[in-house]
């Protein structure tokens, strides 16, 4: 018989599709599509390709647009800038101190340039003193700056530095202000390096201290000698506890700047003169000067002579016998107090406390004490020409200084 045929065989169903590629892969680690996904049957990401389109567009204009920006912020800057500070910056001192702007440390000002005047505060600059008839009644830059050298320790310890680094950092910035005093035109300078009440500070401190000392009176002596100016001492060198090193360059060095300079007319070429307290009281020094003039009054037959006696009788006595007053006194390290320095000398002098320390105290500093010397308006104890008028409970007027 014939063979009927068999039915076709059932053929097991297709499996599933397999998942796309570019889901198996991370969002930003999807390949682009190829040749290949599009043979094998496989769906483009088309929306995800106009997705990453879009956002680099959008990048690109972005970019685009912020380099445009700046650029032309730039150019206006660079176009600008020197009319708008000519147009705006430049104002008289009246209109600074009305728009509570320091106005400038000192009269004019001229660089070394050939003769021509240009203002500025660097410290390359020579000083023209004059005066300022509305605000002030002195000369705005001071004839002698008085200057407690003080935060040295401090300073080497926020930086965990022994007290030595600090002393040497101290010795540094004084060899710079001295230097910019001098370009200013500050005739005399004080520094207060050691007091009489140092001694009771540790001893490793107080050696460290002294060695600098002798290796920046070294220093300065070498740059004195390059320029016209002086050093004086104040304080006891004849004390046994300073070193003899430190004790015989200082005296060499007050020595040699010294000789012929006792006379007016060497005093008038003398560009500045250096004071350097060490090992000063200002209570010794008083006291020192009471005994001698005790002595000339016990071997003077004068009856009158007690009687005569006089403030500039006593200040020829003191150490800073030549010297004239303090302006200006500028205390660094946010401490206000004298600390037994210059007691007699500054009476009448303008204080500048500062919280700066002594070793970061630049040239801008400096500049910057200057500037509020020239706004003070000094009165010697007199009444000030623009004193204040208060009404009493009878009515009439009173005024009070």
């Amino acid at each position: 018989p014939q063979r009927r045929p068999r039915p076709p065989r059932r053929l097991p169903p297709p499996p599933p599709p397999p998942p796309q590629y570019y889901e198996m892969c991370p969002p930003r680690k999807r390949p682009p599509t190829t040749r290949p996904q599009i043979d094998a049957g496989l769906p483009l990401p088309l929306p995800q390709q106009q997705q990453r389109s879009r956002r680099r567009s959008r990048r690109h204009s972005l970019g685009l647009e912020r380099g445009r920006f700046f650029s032309i912020v730039l150019i206006l800057a660079l176009i600008l800038t020197p009319s708008f500070v000519r147009a705006f910056v430049t104002t008289t001192r009246k209109q600074q101190r009305r728009r509570g702007v320091s106005p400038r440390p000192f009269g004019k000002v001229a660089h070394n340039n050939g003769g021509k005047e240009e203002h500025g505060t660097d410290a390359s600059l020579v000083v023209v003193p004059d005066n300022d008839n509305d605000n002030n009644n002195h000369r705005l830059l001071p004839q002698h700056i008085a200057i407690i050298c003080d935060g040295n320790s401090r300073w080497a310890a926020a930086r965990g530095l022994p007290a030595a680094a600090g002393h040497a950092a101290g010795a540094e910035r004084v060899v710079q202000i001295l230097s910019t005093l001098q370009n200013v035109g500050v005739r005399y300078c004080t520094l207060y390096g050691f007091s009489t009440e140092n001694w009771s500070r540790p001893p490793a401190e107080i050696n460290d201290l002294l060695r600098v000392m002798e290796q920046t009176a070294r220093r300065l002596r070498t740059q004195i000698r390059a320029s016209d100016a002086r050093i004086r001492i104040l304080g006891d060198l004849d004390d046994a506890r300073i070193p003899a090193g430190l004790r015989d360059i200082l005296t060499q060095i007050q020595n040699e700047t010294t000789r012929g300079v006792a006379k007016e007319s060497s005093n008038e070429t003398c560009r500045q003169t250096v004071c350097l307290a060490i090992n000063y009281g200002g209570r010794r020094d008083i006291l020192k000067a009471a005994q001698r003039l005790a002595e000339e009054a016990m071997e003077s037959s004068d009856p009158t002579f007690i009687d005569s006696l006089t403030e500039d009788d006593l200040s020829s006595y003191l150490g800073t016998d030549g010297i004239p007053d303090p302006d200006l006194l500028i205390r660094t390290s946010g401490e206000h107090r004298i600390s037994n320095f210059l007691l007699w000398n500054i009476a009448y002098a303008e204080i500048y406390f500062t919280d700066t320390l002594w070793p970061d105290f630049d040239s801008t500093c400096i500049l910057e004490a200057l500037s509020w010397y020239s706004r003070r308006h000094r009165r010697f104890g007199s009444r000030s020409d623009a004193a204040a008028t208060v009404v009493q409970k009878n009515g009439t007027p009173s005024t009070f200084s």
